[in-house]
């Protein structure tokens, strides 16, 4: 009875540390990946702000 109690609460602390390492590697890669979708939107506005005002320099040049 004492050694299946022993197994048990092993089992128990282990499965806590493997949902609190599953948790932290979640929270991890979420904020990888809001942080990656900040700059890929940025980068775009860049470039299409770069290719709005070639186009505008273009009709200019073309005017």
């Amino acid at each position: 009875m004492h050694a299946e109690k022993n197994v048990r609460d092993a089992l128990d602390k282990s499965v806590e540390k493997l949902e609190s390492a599953s948790q932290a590697a979640h929270d991890k890669t979420t904020k990888e990946v809001v942080d990656e979708l900040g700059r890929m939107r940025a980068n775009f506005r860049d470039v299409y702000n770069k290719l709005n005002s070639n186009g505008e320099s273009l009709n200019t040049a073309l005017d």
